[in-house]
């Protein structure tokens, strides 16, 4: 994302109003290498726009104001107001621009006496894919003017680009999309839920590069994993909640089925839920206790022509019981865990990581 408007108003773009254009007048800010003046004429100079937006995006950003006139073409002189729609500018200077960039900022300011007219603003970034044209031309910024790239030029530009884009494909892209389908697949690994993950890494030693990516792609990328970590809090309150249930839900049900004591003696229950709410020993070959719940999966599985109770075919001091007494616990655990404001959290949370998750992973095979 551009800065440029923080240097000339100590602000972000959509903070700038007229009083800032007009101190930038009163003081005579000159023309220069990152800032430029046109004036808005009853036929607004697209091309001439264009031409100043692909310089400033070949070279180090810019920013351009359209509405006010130049004098000796370096200073301001008078705010020239125009009819323009910012819609319109936008779909005119994106057919004269190519390609556009998605970091571009337009910012109209209205006339106070006249809803009408407007000046626009123009915050434009150094671009993280140069080179660009306008109107079938490449251009670069040169002190006041901007200026024709040479072929030697626009063959560097291109070459540049395409190291760091290949930069960006190994050290950002790929790592992401991994820890996004690992998401999407739902595998957890204990270094997965409390590790650090790869967009974590990504953003802390590869930050330069992971802001190349454009604004808009990192606004997903960043909500996916905002959406991540919602969900796994209201996961980590899900196993608080499953786990004292399942000590609760144990001594009520088994009861008769099993001692007590011998619960106790042959299960630790605390590091046996703790165990089975990470699904680290059964992930492997089927679901844990706590996934069943959360996916509302039957705690069953098929070996050969005989179901087996997960949680028995895993954890020892379980053989005594019958199907139907496994049954009638896993359904009072299911309950009570599910009856939790987390749980509800999690399902919506868990449904929009899908949705944009299989998106993301589109978008970053595109790149």
């Amino acid at each position: 994302m551009s800065n440029v408007s923080q240097i000339y108003f100590n602000k972000k773009i959509d903070q700038v109003t007229l009083e800032d254009i007009q101190k930038l007048i009163e003081n005579k800010v000159t023309e220069n290498y990152t800032l430029d003046y046109k004036a808005l004429t009853k036929k607004p100079q697209y091309g001439k726009y264009g031409k100043i937006i692909s310089s400033f995006l070949n070279t180090n950003g810019g920013l351009l104001i359209i509405g006010v006139s130049e004098k000796d073409r370096k200073y301001t002189d008078n705010i020239t107001w125009g009819t323009i729609s910012r819609e319109t500018i936008v779909q005119n200077l994106y057919n004269v621009v190519d390609p556009w960039s998605s970091d571009i900022r337009i910012k109209p300011i209205e006339n106070p006496e006249d809803d009408d007219e407007c000046v626009f603003v123009i915050d434009v970034p150094k671009s993280k894919n140069p080179p660009h044209m306008a109107d079938n031309v490449y251009y670069y910024r040169n002190v006041f003017e901007s200026i024709p790239m040479t072929h030697t030029q626009v063959k560097g530009v291109f070459t540049e680009s395409h190291l760091a884009k290949e930069k960006i494909l190994e050290r950002v892209i790929e790592p992401i999309y991994v820890n996004i389908r690992k998401v999407l697949e739902n595998e957890k690994a204990y270094e997965a839920i409390y590790g650090d993950s790869s967009y974590s890494s990504v953003k802390l030693n590869e930050g330069y590069l992971y802001d190349q990516l454009g604004s808009v792609l990192r606004n997903q990328i960043d909500h996916f994993f905002e959406l991540v970590k919602l969900r796994d809090e209201a996961e980590r309150g899900l196993r608080d909640i499953y786990s004292d249930h399942m000590k609760r839900v144990a001594v009520e049900s088994l009861k008769g089925a099993i001692s007590l004591d011998d619960m106790i003696n042959k299960v630790d229950l605390l590091e046996m839920s703790y165990h089975i709410s990470l699904g680290l020993t059964t992930r492997a070959f089927y679901p844990s206790l706590f996934d069943c719940i959360l996916h509302d999966q039957s705690p069953f599985y098929q070996a050969g022509d005989n179901p087996i109770v997960n949680f028995k075919a895993e954890f020892k001091g379980y053989e005594s019981l019958s199907h139907d007494d496994f049954l009638d616990f896993f359904i009072q655990l299911k309950r009570k865990t599910q009856e939790s404001p987390f749980f509800e959290t999690w399902k919506n949370t868990n449904r929009d990581i899908e949705s944009s998750g299989s998106e993301l992973v589109s978008l970053l095979l595109e790149y």
